[in-house]
């Protein structure tokens, strides 16, 4: 708390500079604050750390660690990184508790030109590659079942992921207000997919299946390179924290109850992982998980077939709950960046029925689809 203070002390002799560079301040509409406890925050935090990551990023972690063991030490490392720099995004966060995100520590801190780079290396090295992540999960958990014995061809799986990501934009432009009612329980099946395989895992492990756990070691990949590579794809898969900076603008008490928030959300993420990727282990191998994205597919089509439709489903739900988050989220940073000059002035507009920014939105979506265009034309 007394560094949150001397934090804070520090950024208001920044004040002016933010003033100056605000272009058309009164159109961001202030929000009621107070209105989440503590057990709301940790639920948002928990449904939205890591998404749909454990389900899709499975083969591309495996193929740096190469072993059981080493893939459960990678995620264990991966979440203590995470906290530990949620920590202190929250520090700062708590002193800055405006929309805008990490866009807006860099204009307060490093002024108005480091944050302009910053926010235009947002959008393409991080607004676009998630966006297409998730809508490129969600588009795979479909059409897997449909091709049992095989990966679904690439260019259907992209079609289909452009297809539901201008659906989602479209639905969060016209019907925000029930978009949101159904956010809450959209997020919540990740960790009905979670117990599920968790549960499986355990009553095949009971069964006998240890086969896969007598020499977890085996065909490690200690190499400096594939380290840094694995923890790297670890730390993308407790992605979705920094929803933090939303959640400050109505969190009762944020200073008091966002770091136990954290701490609590990340203990339930981690362990749900961990438990997760050691039920994969019971029934399927290393080499196995490099033959399909679609791991849980994989894993509930050998244990149970007739419950795969319904991990598929799970997994597709999570993965548009998270999806619909980061268009909010990210909207809302591109419209903080429109309104201090950073991003063209329509980005910075409302629609006055519903007060959310379309402009913004649909600039995001359309950058997605002309990057997914020249991927696949290369």
């Amino acid at each position: 708390m007394e560094r949150s203070k001397e934090a804070a002390s520090l950024f208001s002799k920044n004040d002016e500079l933010e003033q100056a560079s605000s272009a058309r301040p009164e159109m961001v509409q202030p929000r009621a604050r107070g209105s989440l406890s503590l057990f709301n925050a940790c639920s948002i935090l928990v449904s939205s750390t890591g998404s749909s990551g454990i389900f899709i990023i499975m083969s591309t972690l495996i193929r740096y660690t190469g072993s059981m063991a080493f893939t459960l030490i990678t995620l264990v490392v991966a979440g203590l990184l995470n906290f530990s720099l949620s920590r202190c995004f929250t520090e700062v966060a708590v002193c800055l508790p405006n929309v805008g995100g990490p866009y807006l520590f860099q204009l307060h801190v490093f002024g108005p030109f480091a944050a302009f780079l910053f926010i235009w290396g947002f959008l393409f090295l991080v607004i676009v590659p998630a966006w297409g992540l998730l809508a490129y999960t969600a588009a795979l958990y479909i059409l897997q079942p449909i091709f049992p014995n095989c990966r679904p061809p690439d260019d259907a799986v992209k079609l289909l992921s452009v297809c539901m990501l201008v659906l989602i934009v479209v639905l969060n432009c016209m019907y925000p207000k029930y978009v949101g009612r159904v956010q809450t329980l959209l997020a919540s099946t990740k960790m009905v997919a979670s117990v599920i395989i968790i549960i499986a895992g355990a009553i095949r492990l009971a069964q006998g299946e240890t086969e896969n756990f007598k020499d977890p070691f085996e065909n490690t990949h200690l190499t400096p390179g594939n380290i840094a590579m694995s923890v790297l794809a670890g730390m993308f898969i407790y992605g979705g924290w920094q929803i933090i900076t939303f959640l400050l603008e109505e969190m009762k008490k944020p200073a008091e109850h966002l770091p136990k928030a954290l701490g609590i959300s990340f203990v339930i993420v981690v362990l749900q992982n961990v438990l997760t990727v050691a039920a994969y282990f019971v029934i399927m191998t290393p080499a196995d998980m490099l033959q399909s994205d679609a791991v849980a597919v994989m894993f509930m089509d050998r244990v149970y077939r007739p419950m795969t439709p319904v991990i598929s489903i799970l997994v597709t739900t999570t993965s548009i709950s998270a999806l619909n988050a980061v268009i909010l989220g990210h909207s809302k940073t591109i419209f903080a960046a429109a309104t201090r000059g950073h991003m063209p002035k329509v980005f910075a507009t409302l629609n006055k029925r519903y007060s959310t920014p379309w402009a913004a939105m649909i600039f995001l979506a359309s950058v997605y689809c002309v990057c997914l265009c020249v991927c696949v034309c290369m």
